[in-house]
């Protein structure tokens, strides 16, 4: 199978971290979306609410309880193999005369307190975007640079949206971040038909 860097949570403080894993990609080459974010323990126990776009002031993510953010669309082009990636510190107003990236991102929590929501990220050449769902989550990616994810068609992932045990120091303070790693193995199956871009 193909390998890709990917993303894993360096614990450094008890808080509740997530990881999102590309569990099948029915397209050539290395086509998956790695990464995760992390939860305040006292929004992890309240249940995540709120939702966020470029168009906004810049968010206070720690009032908001997210602690770490990072993720890696890897896709090919007609140059060759992509990569987009998106950590908090992307995650801020339109730049000038509205330049990108474009991104936005809305947390809820299902009864269990486990994160339900999507994300949305664009450089203006490419995109992807993460539907939250457990282990039925998906990702799609879009690429104006050839390849198979063209806008026509872009390409669809399934992926799992799985909470990461963490150590629970008792003294630490609330921090944690997402670094990547290596390599990680890229799912793959037969070819199939990839779902359509939403607006």
């Amino acid at each position: 199978m193909p390998a890709t860097a990917g993303w894993i949570l360096r614990p450094t403080a008890k808080l509740a971290a997530f990881q999102f894993t590309t569990t099948q990609s029915p397209y050539p080459g290395a086509v998956a979306i790695e990464g995760g974010f992390s939860l305040s323990d006292a929004t992890f126990a309240s249940g995540a609410n709120f939702g966020w776009d470029n168009n906004l002031p810049a968010a206070d993510w720690t009032a908001l309880g997210l602690t770490a953010l990072a993720f890696t669309a890897f896709f090919p082009t007609a140059a060759g193999p992509s990569t987009l990636t998106a950590t908090l510190a992307d995650l801020g107003p339109s730049g000038p005369r509205n330049a990108p990236p474009y991104w936005r991102l809305s947390l809820a929590s299902d009864p269990g307190r486990d994160p339900t929501g999507w994300m949305f990220f664009t450089d203006n050449f490419s995109s992807f975007s993460v539907q939250f769902q457990g282990t039925a989550s998906i990702g799609i990616i879009g690429s104006d640079n050839g390849g198979p994810c063209s806008p026509a068609s872009n390409c669809t992932i399934a992926a799992t949206l799985m909470r990461v045990a963490v150590p629970e120091p008792p003294t630490l303070a609330l921090l944690g971040a997402w670094v990547r790693t290596g390599s990680i193995a890229c799912p793959m199956s037969s070819p199939g038909s990839a779902g359509s871009r939403g607006g």
